[in-house]
């Protein structure tokens, strides 16, 4: 099982006659996509109990601070999150796949500590890909 946590981000697009961005009431903020950060394999570290699902909403707020980011320019935001069985994949990476054959950017990946993690794609992204050989985007 894996934490999904959802994010936006919007860039500031407002700028005054004199150059410098506009800020407070005169911002215009764009949203511009955002990512599904993942912590992986999380029933081997949390305890699977009538607690599960409270554990995994204590971890995603401890890790808000280190995920949220804002600036005049730019802002990053927590919109949600879920809890996924381990073959989940995110639409970007299920759209490479389906359209490219191969998945060759992915999601962010984080340890229950915010610490970004390499996964091993090698093996376990050529066994998704095995998995999803006939998929299709639109379930034809």
């Amino acid at each position: 099982m894996k934490i999904v946590i959802s994010t936006q981000h919007h860039e500031n697009y407002a700028w005054n006659e004199d150059g410098t961005i506009g800020t407070g009431v005169n911002a215009y903020w764009k949203a511009k996509g955002g990512s599904e950060i993942m912590i992986e394999h999380v029933e081997s570290q949390i305890k699977m109990d009538d607690f599960f699902g409270k554990k995994c909403e204590m971890i995603v707020d401890s890790l808000r601070e280190k995920i949220e980011e804002a600036n005049d320019y730019f802002m990053v935001a927590i919109v949600g999150w879920s809890i996924e069985d381990d073959d989940y994949m995110s639409w970007f990476e299920k759209s490479q796949l389906e359209y490219d054959g191969e998945i060759t950017s992915y999601e962010p990946r984080i340890d229950l500590d915010g610490n970004p993690v390499e996964r091993d794609y090698a093996l376990n992204m050529l066994e998704l890909q095995k998995q999803h050989e006939s998929l299709s985007y639109y379930g034809d």
